[in-house]
């Protein structure tokens, strides 16, 4: 065995510098591999914002329609218009303005500018006088006139492109190619359709955009240190600015939107969309130098209504090296020490007994396991990283469905939100709407929490959206009856058995006159420091055998009751000394004990009363508490 040492020796220094230079070689493809991999993601990421930002309209038009269709908008003055529409734009983050035209050149407009809202009422296409002109104030759901005048300028609906070409889509739902808008000056995109009322006369209605929302995505996503993220239009105007230190405010967005590549003066984007044309417009991610750079670049294509825009990701490949040569330097580290060991054990071969070479297999095998278990580490970390990175997305999605503080502030002055999901994405959710002078807010507990629950409370805020703006519903018990129909039908689309649902307190506000109805979730009225309880109805808002309408019950509000709605998690969090549940006889106490102090206070003590109960225990389910003062 001696007798062949060194030939051994050869053969594990030749095979560790084979397995040196592979190692290196594979590194390099691995950069290749990052590159792409990187681009492809935000490419895909980007063409998800912008179906996120367009989608919702489609629905929001085909809604508003189906108003106008049932004579909706005959009757209605101008203020009833403002008062219709407000909330509904004030509710889409997308949409800034409004517009309803017909073919005499009659149109009503509305948007929002400078936190005021702005009307411009014209008649037969200024033809025979100059349009008529609103500003209002808008606040707690009232309106008040600010201000009327004549329009300067001429203004015919009828010569404006979202008018003709819905006009000559004949029902299609039509999208402007990108514009710069009349009134405001911003640069947008109109989404309109062409309808028949029931006079037999066709009218357009249109949905204006601000583009500055895309620009503000697109020029924060940042793929890598010099990567950019961009959105071309097919004549090579900026539809979405990439990052850059120029465009980090509104207006310098505002000034370069819909600009071409070479006025933005970022030559590498004219380059590469250059060279992505030379290579017949595939989509397949593909290099190309720079100032002599190597750059990694990709483009895809995005179909909206007859516009055609691209998206283009690019980036340097410097911007991966760093962590692929600190990878190298650990390899050429790593095989001078395992060289540096072989020395080691060939001067010292004749004396290693047979109980060391057992010890040195032995040590071998567990640093083999190690490494195995650094590797299924890694594993399971990226595996768990793009599990959370999903969720996250997903509690952005439901974040955008859940109504702002601001608006609920604005429909109820005195009120608080307690709202603390258990995991990152939730099964309670809190709704408001408005509907005819009507404010309805709601506290809903769907089954399940975390990914699952969020899942069911899309269905069932969706339910509850469509019954009352696309069905006019504002009677609590009819609300609920109607969701209850939504989302059955939902479910009802799938092969298996689903009986999910949802447990809810609704109410409705008008004035002094409160209405509500609940399904197993009931309301607490505080009035002279007594609590008085409005029991639900026991059944869910989902499949249930012995299904019956839901009741609404009427309370006349005096002045200084408290109205307070939840879910069931609060009382059923485990902690205090004994690790027993809260339950529902003390959170009556307490609010009983708080329901002086101004709303946010008494927010602040639920949520203080609640963390020092669970302390280090994790929450067992999702919280949502509504609380609302009438004076």
């Amino acid at each position: 065995m001696i007798k062949y040492t060194k030939y051994i020796i050869y053969s594990m220094s030749i095979g560790c510098l084979c397995i040196l230079v592979f190692l290196m070689l594979d590194l390099s493809n691995t950069i290749d591999q990052l590159a792409i991999s990187l681009i492809d993601q935000k490419k895909e990421q980007t063409k998800k914002e912008l179906d996120l930002f367009f989608n919702p309209v489609v629905e929001d038009i085909e809604t508003t329609i189906n108003h106008g269709k049932s004579n909706f908008f005959d009757s209605l003055s101008i203020k009833e218009f403002n008062l219709h529409f407000i909330p509904f734009i004030q509710s889409s983050k997308p949409i800034s303005s409004m517009m309803l035209a017909n073919l005499r050149g009659d149109e009503k407009m509305l948007l929002e500018m400078d936190s005021t809202w702005i009307n411009r009422h014209t008649f037969i296409g200024s033809v025979e006088k100059k349009a008529d002109r609103y500003e209002w104030e808008y606040k707690n759901g009232q309106l008040d006139t600010i201000r009327n005048w004549k329009e300067e300028k001429d203004y015919d609906p009828r010569e404006r492109p979202w008018f003709k070409e819905a006009i000559e889509q004949n029902g299609k739902l039509n999208w402007t190619a990108p514009y710069i808008f009349f009134t405001t000056k911003d640069p947008g995109i109109t989404a309109s359709i062409k309808w028949i009322n029931n006079h037999n006369e066709p009218e357009v209605f249109g949905f204006d955009l601000m583009l500055m929302d895309i620009s503000d995505f697109t020029s924060n996503l940042k793929i890598s240190k010099n990567g950019k993220v961009f959105i071309l239009t097919e004549d090579e105007k900026i539809l979405g600015l990439p990052y850059d230190e120029r465009f980090k405010n509104k207006d310098s967005l505002k000034f370069n939107v819909l600009k071409t590549i070479s006025e933005i003066n970022i030559p590498v984007l004219s380059k590469s969309k250059k060279i992505w044309e030379s290579l017949n417009k595939n989509s397949k991610c593909f290099s190309f130098d720079h100032n002599d750079e190597k750059w990694w670049g990709s483009f895809s294509e995005y179909k909206l209504g007859n516009n055609l825009f691209l998206i283009g990701v690019i980036a340097p490949e410097s911007d991966f090296l760093s962590s692929i040569q600190e990878t190298r330097m650990l390899i050429l580290g790593g095989f001078i020490l395992i060289l540096f060991f072989t020395l080691i054990i060939t001067a010292n071969y004749r004396q290693i007994r047979k109980g060391n070479l057992k010890l040195k297999e032995k040590n071998i095998e567990v640093e083999f396991q190690k490494s195995q278990a650094e590797e299924q580490k890694q594993i399971v970390e990226e595996k768990n990283k793009e599990i959370t990175d999903s969720i996250q997305y997903a509690k952005r999605i439901q974040n955008a469905i859940l109504p702002r503080i601001k608006v609920v502030k604005e429909c109820i002055k005195e009120s608080f939100i307690l709202y603390k999901p258990k995991d990152i994405v939730a099964g309670d959710f809190y709704w408001l709407e408005q509907k005819n002078g009507y404010v309805l807010f709601a506290v809903a507990d769907c089954t399940g929490h975390g990914v699952p629950g969020a899942m069911v409370s899309v269905v069932c805020n969706n339910a509850l959206n469509r019954a009352v703006r696309e069905y006019g519903i504002t009677d609590p018990g009819k609300i609920l009856d109607k969701a209850r129909e939504i989302v059955v039908q939902e479910f009802e689309k799938s092969d298996e058995d689903v009986k999910d649902g949802m447990d809810i307190a609704l109410c409705s506000l008008k004035e002094n006159q409160l209405q509500y109805a609940g399904a197993h979730n009931p309301l607490w009225l505080i009035r002279n420091g007594n609590l008085i309880e409005t029991k639900a109805d026991k059944q869910p808002i989902g499949k249930f055998s012995n299904a019956i309408s839901f009741t609404t019950h009427n309370i006349q509000l005096q002045k200084g009751d408290n109205i307070y709605i939840f879910s069931d998690g609060y009382a059923d969090q485990f902690g205090g000394d004994k690790g027993k549940k809260f339950k529902t006889k003390a959170l009556k106490e307490l609010i009983i004990k708080i329901h002086d102090k101004p709303m946010e206070e008494q927010r602040f003590d639920l949520e203080n009363v609640f963390e020092n109960w669970k302390k280090d225990l994790h929450q067992l389910d999702d919280v949502c508490i509504i609380g609302v003062k009438y004076n």
